[in-house]
């Protein structure tokens, strides 16, 4: 849920949660 919050706010994270969350 946090991760969508913060794709929204920047792309980057996007990618950086996916890292994360994977």
């Amino acid at each position: 849920m946090l991760h969508k919050a913060f794709s929204r706010r920047s792309s980057l994270s996007m990618q950086v949660n996916g890292a994360v969350y994977t």
